[in-house]
């Protein structure tokens, strides 16, 4: 609902210079690969698992290189 709370919690963090996090439309298997890619590219271990991941957000940021590379924040609904 418009005023619902929800909670999201940490489950990867990346450093990327592609947009594949800006695809929206995954089948089932591609988007079990996505996770595990995001998840096997972060650079703070969380020990999630894949199939404790069914909603996610992600917040993406620039950093201060100049590779037009962003850091990803990746959550998943808990």
């Amino acid at each position: 609902t418009e005023n619902a709370v929800e909670t999201y919690e940490i489950f990867s963090i990346e450093i990327t210079n592609n947009n594949k996090h800006m695809q929206v439309d995954f089948s089932e298997i591609k988007w079990y690969l996505y996770l595990e890619s995001i998840i096997n590219s972060s650079i703070y271990n969380t020990n999630t698992k894949i199939d404790d991941i069914t909603k996610t957000i992600t917040l993406q940021t620039c950093t201060n290189n100049n590779d037009d590379s962003f850091l990803l924040i990746h959550g998943r609904k808990i």
